[in-house]
């Protein structure tokens, strides 16, 4: 009966572990089309400001440099970039003496060119990532330049997912660099080698959103179960992915100390009718003098 129960038990608490990890995974994806919907909605609102639109029409360096950090600060991004109507860079916040290149080239920027808002994730580096939106700046009928804006998927957004979960899941972002190969971002874990190695395995066995593939992975001497799903660059291309782990032995702690208490109960219980069979129990009554060597289990009533 008792190994049934430890079983069961176990199986219970596996389930629970299964039923954290897919419902955080839905959390973070869903924290996630949040954020992009309101940097999209607060560019596409931006770009509508008629002053903007001549500002940039304008093409003037310091008019569009003002205007790039004026639509940082209101749409709440982490940089924003402006182009012209060739797709060449007129201003960028994080990097005000950024070269005038031609960004057309990239899907972002080239399909908002064609009048078409665009998001999707990018990874400037092998060690960042980040989830941007592009818009196409309307003129006189025609698109005159492009508003990308950015927000970073950095270790500061993984704590706060952390957090909104209760706690009780680990989150980690990672990026592919141009041989497929993933290196972690961001991660509540840090980004020690049992990370990476984690992060190999889910981007070799190419787990999608919608699947019920878990990884298990030992980490700082705690034993965790992941489950991830990549995300997307506008090109429709991997460009990363995220992974939500649970520390399973946080699940079955106090099922391993119940277990105990059991297997030590079962252990006095037999013990017990052993030494009673073999003479060596006895009832005694208040009368009875102690000896040396006596053991004695007191009954009594309250």
């Amino acid at each position: 009966t008792l190994v049934v129960a430890n079983i069961s038990a176990r199986r219970t608490a596996n389930q629970s572990v299964n039923s954290t990890l897919r419902r955080t995974r839905e959390q973070v994806s869903t924290s996630l089309g949040a954020r992009e919907r309101t940097l999209r909605g607060s560019a596409e609102v931006f770009v509508q400001n008629p002053k903007f639109r001549a500002r940039i029409e304008s093409k003037s360096p310091g008019d569009a440099l003002d205007q790039a950090q004026e639509a940082r600060s209101l749409i709440g991004a982490d940089w924003v970039q402006l182009t012209d109507e060739q797709g060449i860079r007129t201003a960028k916040t994080d990097d005000p003496t950024a070269p005038a290149d031609t960004l057309s080239g990239s899907a972002l920027i080239g399909k908002a060119l064609e009048g078409e808002t665009v998001v999707g994730y990018g990874n400037p580096s092998d060690t960042s990532m980040f989830q941007a939106v592009a818009v196409p700046i309307a003129g006189a009928g025609k698109v005159v330049g492009v508003l990308m804006a950015v927000r970073w998927l950095d270790s500061t957004f993984a704590a706060e997912l952390r957090s909104s979960a209760g706690q009780t899941v680990d989150v980690v972002f990672y990026a592919l660099d141009g041989k497929n190969q993933p290196h972690a971002v961001a991660s509540t874990l840090g980004r020690g080698p049992e990370v990476v190695k984690l992060i190999g395995e889910i981007v070799g066995a190419k787990v999608s959103a919608d699947s019920s593939m878990r990884l298990e992975r030992d980490i700082n001497n705690h034993h965790f179960v992941g489950l991830g799903f990549p995300l997307e660059a506008s090109s429709v291309r991997d460009v990363g992915g995220v992974i939500v782990l649970r520390d399973s032995d946080q699940e079955f702690a106090e099922l391993n100390k119940l277990a105990k208490i059991l297997i030590g109960g079962c252990w006095w219980g037999v013990s017990m009718a052993e030494a009673k069979a073999r003479g060596k129990v006895r009832m005694e009554g208040k009368e009875y003098l102690m000896h040396d060597g006596d053991v004695v289990e007191f009954r009594f009533n309250v």
